[in-house]
């Protein structure tokens, strides 16, 4: 068993993601390996899916966590809880900090395999960040998955270091992402869910 994690990072962010492979070289300590995918401001989705489809060539690979590249982590364990969580309550999970009610926020994620090759990537329509990770909670929710809260954090989510550098043509396009989503699920129950 292997779980391969995934960080896509933009330019502009070589300390902040420095940071983040040091957390995990000190503290994951099951078997695992990092693809590091460079988001050249594509989006979160476009390079974390070419991460996931890499992962998902190796067959001993049996699940995969989505990080940002500013989430450090911060104790043991995690990888056995996230596998053991979901093995109970088959779905995703992630830690406290990044649950809401409807959805999840996937910068430390944890997906079995099977999940992932039932459900499907992120949907590559969402630019740059924002409203990907809430298509993707719904489409788990859709198949019968558990959107699963670990009992640490295990992490600390950075607060978007790359935000802050974006142009006013790139915040229209991610606020854009909203009208993408509403547009997708029109007429079901999630449209009236997220307003």
């Amino acid at each position: 068993m292997k779980t391969v994690i995934i960080i896509p990072t933009v330019p502009g962010n070589e300390q902040v993601l420095a940071k983040c492979l040091e957390s995990i070289k000190k503290y994951v300590k099951e078997e695992h390996e990092v693809i590091v995918e460079l988001n050249d401001f594509e989006g979160f989705a476009v390079a974390t899916n070419r991460g996931i489809r890499k992962a998902l060539k190796n067959p001993e690979v049996d699940g995969v966590i989505t990080g940002n590249d500013d989430c450090v982590v911060t104790e043991k364990g995690c990888i056995t809880n996230m596998r053991k969580v979901t093995q109970k309550n088959m779905g995703i999970a992630v830690p406290p900090s990044l649950y809401r009610p409807t959805h999840v926020t996937m910068g430390w994620c944890y997906f079995p395999r099977q999940v992932l090759e039932d459900v499907g990537l992120f949907d590559e329509r969402f630019e740059l960040l924002e409203w990907e990770d809430i298509d993707l909670s719904v489409r788990l929710q859709e198949k019968g998955y558990a959107l699963n809260i670990l009992n640490n954090e295990y992490m600390i989510q950075g607060k978007g270091e790359a935000r802050h550098r974006f142009t006013p043509a790139q915040i229209k396009i991610m606020k854009n992402n909203k009208n993408i989503f509403k547009k997708k699920w029109k007429g079901t129950k999630w449209e009236y869910v997220f307003r």
